[in-house]
């Protein structure tokens, strides 16, 4: 209780200095992060309500989740609940008219509907995004152990996709045995979790399908695993059997822009660098035009959050940002390489929440 007690105490904070009266959060990562509720968006109204003056929360939930959300221990907490013959709307607004709240913070994912309704009642919205990732894009180190939960739980779950790799499987049937895996592991849920063979590893997000693997095939796993409300992100590739000398080039090439980008994680450091890092390694070796994508993206309870590890982003590392680092070289109608590791930003460096085998395996 009390790690969302101090997030809504900075939040109300920040909300003050940038004189907003309240915040509006509705379903999705911002509720679980302020109070720990896990729920679907429905199509009746919920949002919980959080005044800049006033220490009292108000969560507004149709009757159907009233029992659930019951089970919120957070102090100061009122929990509002309507039937569907109510309009929910007009207490929302009531609401905000006795907390004299007219500048209301909004999130950008917020549904068109309810700004709409907000809007048509005088109110001046404004989106809160960036306020709210301000705090977000650092963790505190409850968010980091549920951030190693999560590696070892999905580090297992690769782990038995390698036990599992024979010639003859299917990308899908290995697929569904990492997922089964993770789950037994306490995963509360699989993301995504791709498994590509063959050619179809030079496209980095094609979905796994009914190929069968074959000896000498390249093998990439990428999977996501959400513990606790925190994700994981681990991308490995291997080969069945004895990889060929062109797969330990380019396997060697992604491995050693990895860690070069690896090396430079420090506070202090903006986010380009660590991209470029990688970057320039593997244009040195020629393979500039296959690497095509970003080098990582921020982790947290969203699976790409910031801070995004790309050209551009002159973002300042600080302690307690966590990312991932995933160069790659896709070669279209061969094979591509992509080894991704989950980094926290130290006060003296980096830990790299992931301890799996780098070398490129060997299954006979």
């Amino acid at each position: 209780m009390y790690v969302y007690l101090n997030r809504i105490k900075r939040f109300r904070d920040i909300l003050k200095h940038r004189n907003i009266d309240a915040a509006l959060i509705v379903p999705g990562p911002n509720l679980r992060y302020f109070i720990g509720y896990k729920v679907e968006a429905l199509e009746r109204l919920l949002i919980l309500l959080i005044s800049s003056q006033f220490k009292d929360l108000n969560l507004i939930v149709p009757m159907l989740e009233y029992e659930r959300a019951k089970s919120i221990n957070i102090k100061d907490l009122n929990i509002i609940n309507y039937s569907d013959e109510e309009d929910p709307y007009r207490t929302l607004t009531n609401l905000l008219k006795d907390l004299k709240a007219y500048k209301v913070g909004v999130e950008g994912s917020m549904p068109f509907r309810i700004a709409y309704k907000l809007l048509k009642g005088g109110f001046n919205l404004v989106e809160i995004d960036d306020l709210i990732y301000s705090m977000r894009i650092t963790k505190d180190n409850y968010e980091i152990e549920m951030l190693r939960k999560a590696s070892r739980v999905n580090e297992e779950a690769i782990r038995e996709g390698f036990k599992n790799l024979k010639s003859g499987i299917s990308e899908k049937e290995l697929k569904r045995i990492v997922e089964e895996r993770a789950e037994e592991l306490g995963a509360e849920e699989i993301p995504f979790c791709i498994v590509q063979s063959g050619p179809n590893t030079a496209i980095p997000h094609a979905e796994s399908s009914d190929r069968k693997i074959e000896l000498g095939d390249v093998v990439l796993f990428d999977v996501g695993v959400r513990v606790e409300g925190y994700v994981s992100d681990i991308t490995r590739t291997i080969v069945l059997g004895e990889p060929r000398s062109r797969h330990r080039l380019i396997y060697n090439i992604v491995k050693r822009a990895q860690e070069k980008a690896i090396e430079m994680v420090r506070p202090g450091v903006e986010a380009e660098t660590i991209d470029l890092a990688a970057r320039n390694l593997i244009e040195a070796e020629g393979y500039g035009k296959y690497f095509i994508h970003r080098t990582g993206h921020g982790l947290g309870l969203e699976i790409h959050e910031e801070p995004y590890i790309r050209i551009g982003n002159r973002t300042v590392l600080k302690e307690g940002m966590v990312f991932t680092i995933e160069p790659g070289i896709y070669i279209p109608g061969e094979f591509g390489v992509r080894i991704e590791d989950d980094i926290v930003v130290t006060k003296d460096g980096y830990e790299n929440l992931t301890k799996l085998s780098k070398d490129i395996s060997e299954i006979s």
